[in-house]
């Protein structure tokens, strides 16, 4: 609706009355399907009027558009009821504008609404609050609806699945390291089982019944050291091993976590746009109701900003707008 006001080529316009009836269109089924019978009626009375636009049996004159928005505030009023509290309650002035909707539509002339053009009184110069803003009549409302659902880009939404495979790989190898650790201390215990026998075998040889051992006694023991003296240079290798391959996992494993958290911020990640989305709509409606011309230019929308940041800021960017229009622009 703000591109058909600033639109002067009729091709154009013709264009976006379409694109904006289809979707009045759309939730008027939507409305219709849960029920929603408010909707429902404030969309038809919409489309009547979009539908005359598009006849040409009537021209989108400022009171024209004037009504058109009353309309989709009233509608995100309407919406924001359904959301936050789950019920449809009667709103005041829906009757007089589904009114005012089908007169115009039937070549009835809109009713002129003018802002208060008053000037505000004299402030200090430091951002009031919005229950204190100096003017006889409020500004008009704001739909504030948090966001609960963000969308993502395919591109990066798949890159957080290829590194979340990629954590199965690793999990895998973890474990395979439990497993050979678990050989490990196995062969340890079997070690030390060889190791107190053999300590008892000598222990007896050398004891006051046997105070010589034998040469067969000698023997074996030689070939008891022998033997765990090989069996320990395994164990130290494969222990060695162990460790090495685990360092590396542990590396991977790190590099990995560190590249899905960075994925996962980013993808938390909007840009400011998303926010500035909403500006031109709260200009238009704050400028129209002070008598004011007003001009907004937005730059740097494609800036990525943490989605909490921008929940933050909204409250206090719309209240810098609204303090400007009111007392910055004379």
């Amino acid at each position: 609706l703000i591109e058909l006001e600033k639109s002067a080529d009729a091709g154009r316009q013709a264009e976006i009355i379409e694109a904006v009836f289809r979707e009045s269109h759309s939730m008027k089924g939507a409305a219709r399907t849960v029920n929603l019978t408010i909707i429902e009626n404030v969309c038809q009375s919409f489309e009547n009027v979009l539908a005359a636009l598009k006849r040409r049996e009537i021209v989108s004159g400022p009171e024209v558009l004037d009504l058109l928005h009353r309309g989709v505030n009233i509608l995100g009023e309407l919406l924001a009821s359904v959301k936050e509290e789950g019920i449809l309650p009667e709103k005041a002035g829906v009757r007089d504008l589904l009114g005012e909707l089908d007169g115009v539509a039937k070549g009835v002339e809109p009713k002129r609404r003018t802002g208060t053009g008053q000037k505000p009184q004299a402030v200090p110069p430091t951002l009031v609050s919005a229950e204190e803003t100096p003017c006889e009549e409020a500004a008009p409302p704001v739909l504030r609806v948090k966001a609960e659902t963000m969308r993502i880009s395919k591109q990066r939404l798949d890159s957080i699945l290829l590194q979340a495979e990629g954590l199965l790989s690793a999990k895998l190898l973890m474990g395979q390291r439990i497993l050979e650790l678990r050989e490990i201390i196995a062969y340890v215990d079997a070690l030390k089982k060889e190791w107190e026998e053999i300590r008892l075998y000598a222990r007896r040889a050398g004891g006051p019944e046997h105070p010589v051992i034998n040469s067969a006694g000698v023997k074996k023991l030689t070939d008891f050291l022998e033997a765990k003296r090989d069996r320990v240079s395994n164990l130290h290798d494969a222990i060695a091993s162990l460790i090495k391959a685990s360092e590396q996992d542990s590396r991977s494993l790190a590099t990995m976590a560190d590249s899905l958290l960075e994925d996962l911020k980013s993808a938390s990640m909007l840009p400011f746009s998303s926010l500035l989305e909403m500006m031109p709509k709260v200009v238009r409606d704050l400028s129209h109701d002070r008598g004011k011309e007003v001009s907004l230019t937005t730059r740097g929308g494609e800036v990525e900003i943490d989605r909490r940041v921008l929940d933050e800021i909204r409250e206090p960017l719309i209240h810098l707008v609204r303090n400007c229009i009111d007392h910055g622009i004379e």
